[in-house]
């Protein structure tokens, strides 16, 4: 008798769960003011495509500087930063109006960026000058250059925030960047580095992806970018 029980009581669970599960689910309603975008930097054209993605159709083209190459969004701000390799700049679009609102000058041939999660500061890759350009977000200006390995491809941030982990495909080490004192340590590899894990995610070239949590204003961010020099960030736009 306990048997049956037991197996009837294991039925009806297994079978209030697996409604749960495939019950038809409805699509939010974020009413006619929600946008979503993403935006796909060119280099040849020195372009910003942004696509809306409720049509899949493209909703505008941005001038930025020469070379645009990597690209991350800022889900606190709701602003993209675009690195333009050739001008030796970051340009800022406001992703409300889909324009580009300051451009801030970095050291010689920048090629990615990655925004802090509080979404304060960005640190800059410069791959020609061997070092990271660390970005005051607020005041859009360049709070101090750090001296890494040679050449420079990846500067990512920690999950936690508290490092910046950078390769230097030039000298076949890794740089930790301590972000509160702005101190580095080096590392030697036994080639040239590539990827980089953490425990709460994976940084690797040749495709690197983050995410941040949507805000509750339904402002969030995805952005990826790919080997090819072809960036991709999208961005949460609502009222």
């Amino acid at each position: 008798m306990k048997k049956v029980l037991f197996l009837a009581v294991t039925l009806a669970i297994a079978g209030g769960l697996g409604w749960w599960y495939f019950q038809e689910r409805q699509l939010p309603s974020y009413g006619p003011a929600y946008r979503e975008y993403a935006y796909v930097t060119n280099g040849k054209s020195n372009t910003v495509s942004v696509i809306d993605l409720r049509t899949f159709q493209p909703a505008a083209s941005i001038r930025v500087g020469n070379d645009p190459t990597g690209i991350a969004a800022n889900s606190r701000k709701n602003e993209i930063y675009v690195v333009n390799t050739e001008s030796n700049s970051i340009s800022v679009i406001d992703a409300e109006r889909n324009e580009v609102v300051a451009t801030i000058g970095v050291h010689a041939a920048p090629y990615f960026i990655d925004v802090s999660v509080d979404g304060k500061r960005a640190y800059v890759a410069n791959s020609k000058s061997a070092n990271v350009s660390v970005l005051d977000l607020d005041r859009r200006m360049v709070l101090g250059n750090i001296r890494v390995g040679a050449s420079p491809g990846l500067a990512r941030v920690s999950p936690d925030g508290a490092t910046v982990v950078v390769s230097n495909r030039g000298d076949r080490t890794v740089s930790l960047i301590d972000t509160r004192q702005l101190k580095v340590r080096h590392f030697r590899t036994t080639a040239a580095p590539g990827t980089i894990a953490s425990r709460s995610r994976l940084i690797a070239p040749p495709t690197i992806v983050s995410v941040a949590s949507a805000q509750a204003s339904l402002r969030g961010s995805l952005s990826q970018t790919s080997a090819a020099g072809t960036s991709l960030s999208s961005s949460l736009v609502g009222s």
